[in-house]
């Protein structure tokens, strides 16, 4: 039964001519010809939105690396059991446009391992293609540890700015970091 069922089925079915047997693998060719195109073309949009993206993000990091800051100088000065160390927290905006809200946290590492903190603001640093760059003095205060001769602390700083686009990065040690759009 199984064998007149087959024999039936192959004599029913038409397979057509050679005519439309070329026709049909011609229109598949030209089906799987456009549908390879189709996805070269996304692929190429989707490596050029890419590069765009990347541009955008080194351009606004080339504006960021204009940045920079750091202390130096260095003062003591003592009052019963406390000293007061200062310090010259320095800013140097090289680029062509001000930074916003510009925080710089200068750190004072002395004798011992202690570490004290004290932070400065400028609410706009203004572009300075001269090299000059802006200053302010800060101050921290420690316990007297007694010993004579006093060794001044070394000092760090680290900062955080917005940058003309809104975007807020991180510099430290020379190191910048994006933080990301800043909430307005």
């Amino acid at each position: 039964m199984i064998a007149n069922l087959c024999a039936f089925g192959l004599q029913g079915i038409a397979w057509g001519s050679v005519p439309d047997w070329i026709a049909g693998i011609g229109t598949a060719g030209a089906l799987w010809f456009a549908f390879a195109g189709w996805r070269i073309a996304r692929q190429e949009l989707h490596e050029a939105a890419k590069d765009r993206r990347e541009a955008a993000y080194r351009e606004r990091r080339a504006h960021a690396q204009q940045f920079t800051c750091w202390a130096g100088g260095g003062s003591s000065s003592g009052s019963g059991d406390q000293m007061t160390y200062g310090v010259t927290v320095y800013a140097l905006n090289n680029s062509q446009h001000t930074f916003l809200n510009v925080e710089i946290t200068a750190t004072a590492r002395g004798l011992g391992g202690w570490r004290e903190h004290s932070s400065v603001t400028w609410p706009r640093l203004t572009p300075n293609p001269n090299a000059v760059e802006e200053h302010r003095h800060v101050e921290v205060v420690h316990q007297d540890t007694g010993e004579r001769p006093l060794v001044l602390p070394s000092w760090s700083t680290e900062a955080v700015f917005t940058d003309r686009d809104g975007i807020r990065w991180h510099y430290k040690n020379g190191e910048l970091d994006e933080l990301g759009e800043a909430n307005a």
